[in-house]
């Protein structure tokens, strides 16, 4: 199959870049090369691709294949959830949640979040509740707790606060 046949079927060359980060990150149909994976990721987050940059900037923060720069892989990160990317936004939140490559700011954990909740992520509306449930960053409200982890419940996930 041509490159560009194979473009065709999958849309644009920074999705394709996606894809073959994906399939050396994880191993699918050869070996698993990481150098490949963030090269592609790369490529294709420099594109604007929303899951490359999550990827590319994960890679950077943990220091797989290479050297741990956070600063620049929360940088990413944060352009991916700019896209409304499900997992950078929580990602996001847990980076400003534990001051993790960003300064610490409950506000701005909330605040993706409430985003992520609005997306759809079960996740999210977990992490909402558990704040209004012990009353961190925001004042304790025990019914609004229960709205979000019956929300979270409802999304799959297992409760146990």
């Amino acid at each position: 199959m041509t490159n560009k046949l194979y473009l065709k079927s999958f849309g644009s060359s920074s999705e394709l870049g996606f894809l073959n980060g994906e399939r050396n990150f994880y191993g699918v149909d050869r070996e698993r090369n990481e150098e490949f994976a963030k090269k592609y990721y790369r490529e294709s987050a420099q594109k604007g691709h929303a899951g490359s940059q999550y990827m590319y900037g994960y890679i950077l923060t943990r220091g797989i294949a290479g050297n741990v720069n956070v600063k620049r892989g929360v940088r990413y990160i944060r352009k991916a959830a700019r896209q409304n990317y499900v997992p950078a936004v929580m990602e996001t939140a847990k980076n400003y949640y534990y001051g993790f490559g960003v300064k610490r700011s409950g506000r701005k954990a909330m605040s993706f979040w409430k985003k992520g909740a609005d997306l759809g992520s079960g996740e999210a509306n977990y992490y909402l509740g558990l704040c209004y449930y012990k009353g961190e960053f925001v004042k304790k409200n025990k019914l609004a707790a229960e709205k979000y982890f019956s929300i979270a419940k409802e999304n799959g996930i297992n409760l146990s606060y």
